[in-house]
Parts: C-alpha cells; structure tokens; sequence
C-alpha cells in the first residue's frame, strides 16, 4: 500500500468523528436548506463519507462520486436513504467521470473543491454535464478577503494540504465560480474559522 492510500485510508476514518461537532451545529442545516428539495438527476461531486445523502429526497436520482474507496466504503455504511444513490469511484476527469453532456439537473460539490487537483477544469466539466437551466450547488472554504487573513492561510496551506488529504485553504474558488461563467442565483459568505460561501449558480 502507497502512503498517499495509507493516509487516504486513515483520513477516512477520522473524518466523520473530526466533522461531527461542526455538522451538528453548521452544516447539517445548510446541506438540508439546500438538498431537500432537490429532485431529478444529480451528481453528488466528491461524495466522501456520504455527508449529502441523508439530505436527498426520495425524488432525488443521485450518482455520488469519490475517489477514495475507503471513504465510499463509510458512505455505504449510511444506507438505506431515501434518494436512489449510485456509488461510483473516480474523481474529476478521469474514466469513470465519462459523463454525458446535458446529463444533470444539479452538480453538487460541498467542501470538495478544495481538495479537487484542478478545480477550474472541474468547472469546465460541470459547464458540459448540466442540463440546460440546471444549477451548481456550492458549500466551500476560500482564501480570506482580508490581507492578513489570507496571507496567513497562504502560509500555512503547505502544511495544512499535507495533514487533510490535499485541501487547500487559500483557493478563491468563490472567484472561479464566476470566471467560469457562472450566474449567480444567490450566494452567501459566512466564518466559520475560515471564510466559506455557500450559492446556486447557473450558466
């Protein structure tokens, strides 16, 4: 086994207990606020322990794509749901991403792009997966606006990328969204230790 697989399968296993705190008080209110609704055929980018799944409806068609299968072995383990969930491992841009075009009617990615090698080729594949008036569902992390802020996240990103399996701290992903091409439906910044935004957006 590779240490990248090694730690892989490590950071698997930690992730949910590391997360639960901050799920229970932050993040399971905005998966719901924006998942529950949700209905039709979606991709679930970056699906990792199976966060989203509990949030989808029975009226939700979901493929849930992840590149480690020690985090897709977790997600399993959170069924049954309600959603028709389809697990499938690959990661942006590789062969078991061959999706087609105008596949989707949502692409969602919460706390994924951090860690996605190059996130604006991602956006260009989600351009081509969504259905025409269909939306990309954001949750993520980003660079601080604020000069001290985000220079310390530059700082201390090597280390950090190092310790949590490739998550980047200091992306402008808030940035990258709209020089994709991207609408903004709505969006939202907020802190939660660092700066994050959530949104809809739409091409």
């Amino acid at each position: 086994m590779t240490l990248g697989k090694w730690y892989g399968n490590i950071f698997a296993r930690i992730y949910d207990p590391f997360m639960h705190k901050i799920e229970e008080k932050i993040f399971a209110h905005k998966r719901h606020s924006f998942l529950h609704s949700l209905s039709g055929d979606i991709l679930d980018v970056g699906s990792g322990t199976g966060a989203n799944f509990t949030y989808f409806s029975k009226n939700a068609n979901v493929i849930a794509l992840e590149p480690n299968k020690k985090m897709m072995e977790y997600a399993a383990a959170k069924f049954p749901v309600e959603a028709n969930i389809e697990l499938v491992l690959g990661g942006i841009g590789d062969g078991n991403t061959d999706f087609k075009n105008h596949q989707f009617d949502y692409i969602v990615s919460t706390l994924v792009l951090c860690t996605i090698p190059n996130p604006e080729q991602a956006f260009e594949h989600f351009k081509k997966w969504l259905k025409p008036g269909g939306k990309l569902i954001l949750i993520e992390h980003i660079r601080s606006h604020n000069h001290v802020s985000g220079l310390a996240q530059d700082v201390i990103n090597p280390v950090w990328k190092l310790v949590a399996d490739g998550c980047n701290l200091n992306r402008d992903t808030d940035k990258m969204v709209q020089d994709a091409g991207f609408r903004t439906v709505s969006e939202n910044h907020f802190h939660v230790g660092f700066r994050w935004f959530e949104g809809i957006y739409e091409l």
